[in-house]
């Protein structure tokens, strides 16, 4: 597949005519620092980010590299200072930076839009870029993986951080990658011989990693701090093939593998790797593949425009999460913060048991961290972020988690009637765990035996005919772990006669409507009172003139059939 660029350099954005500018100002032809002035109409769009200038006059029609060598393109046919408007440090992906050629000899100034940094000579007061090529002579490469190094464990994670170049590689990428790198050793038990790391440079000793304004520093390989190396590899596309392959070879059935990204990505699901290279949708897709799908499989992905890449990635036992949809951008907390989406899934992790919006089962599934991503993310709830999440079956993420459990769950009806037992199992119980089971307060246990249970419902009150919102419970250890797993009673029903539970005027009355309820059929004790619809939980009444009184009955079935009447007089 062609990659495709739809930002075209060349491409005028804004001509500033004369009369914006009082030329009183200004000697010509202009020096740096007018320049600087004369384009302030634009640079002060763009007041989060840093704006350079170059060293040296821009010659008419100057070829200009950018992209790390990559791209060039052709300055304007006139003599210019260039003002440069850096990419937006605050976002995953895009690199969108501006050119701004300022005429010397009138002041006026074009724009031209480009991905990624001009390979020009700057200010030293304002030196911001210095071009060195590729780095990758100097990185130390690990040997093959030895089978032996690793230890006996199901879990395995990736974790891959670009960088595309030292520009553009923030410290909040290494943040991320020391985050999950931490979770994953510290809450959730990955070994650490099996947790493969693929990071900017890798072992090279030479500065690769952004942490300010002209600063830069060698990028540590040492995620957790205890002084051990933990980046085998630089991110590089031949060093994630090695690493696939080698997965592909080693997991089975049962095993889990976790891919988690950070870095910038582009439009297309594009993710960038490093030394100004990227990886395509397809080209990740075929490394993915080496994953067998017998093998449980969750991925992460924190570039802007990564909702593009699930319909390359998705597949049998997979998991896909991304922190925006495929024509969104990704955002961050600056530099040296962290993704935003990427920071709350991971943090979802740590505070698993007691943080609000997971269940208090004791797992932490799949599906709860997305949720606890979304909810916290600050850009999903303003509207900017639109997270996705694609699961292989509808329930696949609800019930599966990172440490390859199954969370068990108890199957039957979602209702209950007072007059029918019903029967509820526990399917995919541990093997060595004894159930203990327990209802809400309207159901009553009948019995129980391991991982079945026979439940009623229990509404003492003579005149409640339904009570909502019940469960029936199950506890049970494992690994010295409780977990209480719950199933949801969305009504308890009570056939029989009531008063009462109908309310309304003026020709429109209804009662409770409750789930699964079906049949309404509503009748009026006075003729002159006549019943205009049916069939529903509300109705319409054409209110006729009549001195006595008005009862108006509704009859309908509970899910199991049993017969609830509500009578209620609504005029004396």
């Amino acid at each position: 597949m062609k990659r495709l660029y739809f930002i075209i350099p060349l491409v005028l954005l804004e001509l500033v005519s004369c009369s914006k500018f009082d030329f009183g100002r200004y000697e010509f032809p202009l020096s740096r620092e007018d320049a600087i002035r004369a384009a302030r109409p634009f640079t002060r769009k763009h007041r989060d980010r840093e704006v350079f200038a170059s060293l040296n006059i821009i010659q008419p029609l100057e070829t200009i590299e950018y992209a790390g060598g990559t791209k060039s393109m052709t300055s304007p046919n006139f003599a210019a200072w260039l003002i440069f408007v850096e990419p937006d440090t605050n976002i995953d992906g895009g690199r969108t930076s501006w050119m701004v050629f300022v005429n010397i000899n009138t002041a006026k100034y074009e724009v031209v839009e480009i991905e990624g940094w001009p390979n020009v000579e700057w200010d030293e007061s304002n030196y911001i870029y210095d071009y060195g090529g590729t780095k990758s002579s100097g990185e130390i490469i690990p040997p093959p993986i030895s089978p032996s190094a690793v230890v006996t464990s199901k879990l395995w994670a990736v974790i891959l951080s670009g960088g595309y170049d030292k520009e553009n590689n923030y410290g909040r990428y290494w943040n991320n990658c020391s985050d999950i790198y931490l979770a994953l050793t510290d809450h959730l038990g990955f070994p650490e011989g099996h947790i493969f790391c693929l990071m900017s440079d890798g072992n090279d000793p030479e500065l690769d990693q952004r942490i300010g304004n002209h600063n830069y520093i060698n990028s540590s390989t040492d995620l957790d701090g205890d002084g051990d190396t933990d980046v085998q590899y630089s991110a590089t596309k031949a060093n994630l093939s090695t690493v696939f392959t080698y997965l592909g070879n080693n997991v089975v059935p049962g095993d889990v593998v976790l891919f988690f990204t950070t870095d910038h990505g582009e439009y297309g699901g594009y993710i960038d790797m490093w030394n100004n290279t990227s990886i395509s949708p397809t080209e990740l897709s075929y490394e993915i593949n080496k994953i067998p799908s017998s093998v449980y499989l969750h991925m992460v992905f924190g570039q802007c425009f990564s909702g593009a890449l699930i319909p390359y990635l998705s597949g049998t036992n997979r998991t896909i999460a991304t922190s925006c949809s495929s024509n969104e951008l990704a955002y961050a907390s600056g530099i040296n913060g962290y993704t935003y989406f990427l920071k709350f899934w991971t943090d979802s992790i740590i505070n698993r048991y007691t943080a609000p919006g997971i269940k208090d089962d004791n797992y932490l599934s799949v599906r709860e961290m997305f949720n606890y991503a979304v909810n916290n993310d600050p850009k999903a709830n303003s509207g900017d972020e639109h997270p996705q999440l694609y699961t292989y079956t509808q329930d696949f993420a609800i019930r599966n988690t990172l440490q390859g459990e199954l969370i068990p769950v108890i199957n039957g009806d979602s209702y209950i009637s007072t007059t029918f037992n019903k029967t509820y199992s526990l399917a995919d119980l541990p093997s060595g765990c004894t159930p203990t089971w327990s209802v809400s307060p309207f159901l009553t246990k009948v019995s129980s035996s391991g991982t079945t249970a026979v439940v009623r419902g229990n509404i003492p009150n003579s005149n409640t005919y339904a009570s909502e919102s019940q469960a029936v419970y199950v506890t049970f250890a494992d690994s010295g772990i409780s977990h209480t797993i719950s199933k949801f009673i969305s009504a308890v029903w009570k056939p029989g006669q009531y008063t009462g539970y109908i309310s309304g005027s003026d020709g429109i009355y209804f009662t409770p409507e409750l789930p699964d309820a079906y049949g309404y059929y509503w009748e009026s004790s006075n003729s002159a009172w006549q019943i205009q619809s049916q069939g529903s939980a509300r109705v319409e009444v054409l209110e006729g003139m009549t001195s006595s009184p008005v009862d108006l009955t509704v009859s309908y079935f509970s899910p199991d059939g049993g017969v609830i009447q509500i009578t209620e007089r609504v005029k004396q």
